[in-house]
């Protein structure tokens, strides 16, 4: 590890591990949520049984791309680490993440222009996450319905006049995504491919390029999603000022005010922090020849100097 190191790493492993922990106990605290609560209604068991294969799904890209980006940060240097702070951001953020996209976005240094080509690298860590994700989404969709106290037929799993269409959906979409991660991993997950992908007159060369496309999409569209849901963490900020001036009296209505308001504040900050770095890491991602990135020129001059002192 070099010593002149200003990339904080110990934070991103902490901020990782944590992320995996907590997908972990989502999966599990759903599991036995769900199963607590099963009827013999078949309508329940399939409506908890979708539920769980979301959650998985997610607990899965969650431990994946933590676990990718532990490893990323561990085995590079500190300029390949801020060459591709967006795609570490993305991927966090694209997850609930705050932490760590707050690292990448915090760390000093001086704008460049890197050639880092954040599509292919997307897609090469996306393709495993939707391949493996949605064949254990679909396992634990299965082992939940029929298996169990409340199990219930196959049958009537995909009985519209029983269940609706929700599994058939459910099954539409991971499907999707199984094709989708199945074909990303066959061309991105083979040695040099990088170069491959780099080739932009080779025939294979576009099909990667128009596949890594699919994946900017479909990161873009959670991004968008991060992005709604800030903004409704802000109307319901605001709503609580209207609730606390309705629903309370004399000097608790006023405490209730103040408090409501503090909370706003803090709300303001944090969804203008969160629309600062989405639409920055939005921008990176789709930038075609490379993004604007920061390298450390000082850290760079300090390894310099210490390779000549050698």
């Amino acid at each position: 590890m070099n010593n002149y190191s200003r990339v904080p790493r110990g934070f991103i492993y902490i901020a990782q591990y944590l992320g995996i922990f907590m997908a972990v106990m989502m999966f599990g605290m759903a599991f036995y949520f769900f199963n607590k609560h099963t009827n013999s209604t078949p309508s329940y068991v399939v409506t908890s049984g979708i539920g769980l294969a979301i959650i998985t799904y997610f607990a899965w890209k969650s431990i994946y791309a933590g676990v990718w980006i532990i490893i990323f940060v561990k085995n590079n240097t500190d300029e390949v680490i801020s060459d591709n702070r967006f795609i570490i951001s993305a991927l966090s953020l694209s997850l609930g993440g705050i932490f760590t996209p707050f690292i990448m976005a915090s760390m000093p240094n001086e704008e460049v222009k890197s050639s880092i080509n954040p599509r292919y690298t997307i897609a090469k860590v996306m393709g495993p996450i939707a391949l493996i994700g949605s064949v254990i989404a679909i396992g634990s969709f299965f082992i939940f319905t029929m298996t169990g106290a409340s199990k219930i037929a196959f049958a009537d799993i995909f009985n519209k006049t029983v269940v609706g269409v929700g599994p058939l959906i459910l099954m539409i979409f991971l499907g999707l995504m199984f094709v989708i991660g199945l074909i990303t991993s066959i061309f991105f997950l083979p040695k040099n491919t990088q170069q491959e992908f780099n080739d932009h007159d080779s025939a294979k060369a576009k099909i990667m390029n128009g596949i890594s496309i699919v994946w900017l999409v479909i990161i873009t569209l959670e991004l968008i999603g991060v992005l709604i849901m800030a903004i409704i963490r802000l109307i319901g900020a605001i709503m609580d000022i209207f609730y606390a001036a309705s629903n309370n009296s004399g000097a608790w209505k006023v405490f209730a005010i103040f408090a409501a308001l503090a909370r706003l504040s803090m709300t303001l900050l944090y969804v203008t922090y969160i629309f600062q770095i989405t639409i920055a890491t939005m921008r990176g991602i789709w930038a075609k020849d490379g993004v604007h990135m920061l390298k450390y020129e000082r850290l760079a001059h300090k390894q310099q100097e210490n390779l000549n002192a050698r």
